[in-house]
């Protein structure tokens, strides 16, 4: 093992440890205040992005509750490699979208069907409003009715729709529906709750401090489903993915709260089928799943990152874990062990520890870290989530004998698994 794969778990916990995060953030505040600048919420959008177009409904009030300055920043090209399966993103994030317009009353977004001309025209259409969220909110109102027509008078060239994008890059971040608030980025409304809590702490908010945006989470699991026996939870998860680690434990919990039969579904990691990761989007999803976990009470931080080896020797596990009824056990100690105590599973006696915690035999385990077999078991569970026109972790389908099944994607998409138990 290199020095470097030594010493990266400690430097994970370090950068992503609450004194160093508020070390920043002092900074940052300080930064403000000696330069007199108002609090400003720098605000990424795009016209074909149905998160925006929520996150948007919400800012005029949030806003008003907090002393901020608005910036609203539209963009029009998307990274490539930020976005590797852009078709099944789009189809995805409508539906998403729609969940969230009904929990938090706001107005749904519709499918955009514009040619890339008229996408190109409506995001001309977002500079010319500036600021002006309501005016901006028209432009997309004007998109879902398919009323762009070509407008001349439109003077706002793309070269600032790029100069947008740069800054978004150099900013750290790739896409759109995303807050920049002095040095920490914040997704949409399913993020606003920590923004919330960072503005309350500040002392910035003009009416009494409280966070609203909870309703993914809060409430969960309080009445347990009347007819289990009707469901069954198919649960997409890789032994690499920050958000499959702290969704592991709470969907266990979950499955158990509710009696439903849950089917574990390891996938490999986008890495190691070939679909790119960059590094700005590693490293927010790395600092996101931090606080997310910590709101959760979960550990989080100290990662041995499993990628190769780690994970191959995770899933050749698979099976004999779960023919002595263990595989929920062994799958919390290894994604426990490489995301907060920094083992390194690609070492025998890493996975000596994970697999003896968990009840197992080592020495009846170890030669079958060898094999191959699980490739196929891994393959076929990977085919089930594209047929669900996924291709990301973690995932649900939720199974049902007399209602429609229910797909989502994320760790904080419990709530829309629930709603449907409990119809």
């Amino acid at each position: 093992m290199s020095i470097k794969s030594m010493i990266m778990p400690y430097i994970a916990a370090m950068i992503s440890s609450p004194s160093w995060r508020n070390r920043r953030r002092r900074w940052a505040a300080r930064k403000r205040k000696l330069l007199r600048r108002q609090p400003t919420l720098t605000v990424f959008i795009h016209i074909n992005d149905p998160y925006s177009y929520l996150l948007l409904q919400v800012l005029p009030r949030f806003v008003r509750r907090y002393h901020l300055k608005l910036v609203i920043k539209p963009i029009l090209e998307r990274q490539g490699d930020m976005f590797p399966e852009l078709r099944m993103w789009q189809g995805y994030a409508l539906q998403d979208a729609q969940f969230l317009a009904k929990l938090y009353e706001l107005k749904a977004p519709r499918e955009i069907t514009l040619d890339d001309e008229q996408i190109e025209l409506a995001s001309r259409k977002l500079l010319e409003k500036g600021d002006n969220v309501l005016e901006i909110l028209k432009v997309y109102e004007q998109c879902y009715n398919n009323e762009m027509t070509s407008d001349r008078s439109i003077a706002n060239p793309v070269s600032q729709l790029r100069a947008n994008e740069q800054s978004l890059a150099k900013l750290g971040h790739y896409s759109s529906a995303m807050i920049y608030f002095e040095s920490e980025w914040y997704w949409g409304v399913d993020r606003l709750d920590h923004l919330e809590r960072r503005l309350n702490e500040l002392g910035l908010n003009a009416s009494p401090a409280k966070v609203e945006f909870v309703k993914t989470y809060d409430g969960l699991m309080k009445t347990p489903c009347q007819h289990p026996q009707d469901f069954e939870l198919d649960f997409y998860w890789s032994a690499r993915s920050p958000y499959s680690y702290i969704a592991l434990r709470r969907t266990i919990e979950f499955a158990h709260f509710h009696q439903l039969q849950l089917n574990i579904k390891p996938v490999l990691p986008m890495v190691m089928r070939d679909l790119p990761v960059p590094a700005n989007k590693k490293m927010y999803i790395f600092f996101d799943t931090k606080r997310e976990a910590q709101k959760l009470g979960i550990p989080y931080g100290k990662v041995a990152d499993p990628l190769g080896k780690a994970v191959e020797n995770c899933y050749a596990l698979l099976e004999f874990a779960r023919q002595q009824d263990k595989l929920e056990t062994y799958l919390l100690s290894f994604a426990n062990g490489v995301n907060s105590e920094g083992i390194h599973g690609e070492r025998f006696s890493g996975m000596e520890k994970i697999v003896e915690r968990a009840g197992l035999d080592w020495q009846m385990a170890k030669p079958l870290t060898k094999s191959d077999d699980w490739r196929a078991e891994i393959n076929e569970n990977l085919q089930a989530l594209y047929e669900l026109e996924l291709w990301g972790v973690p995932s649900y389908h939720l199974k049902s004998q007399n209602s429609d099944d229910v797909i989502a994607w994320g760790q904080d998409r419990l709530a829309a698994l629930e709603q449907a138990l409990l119809k």
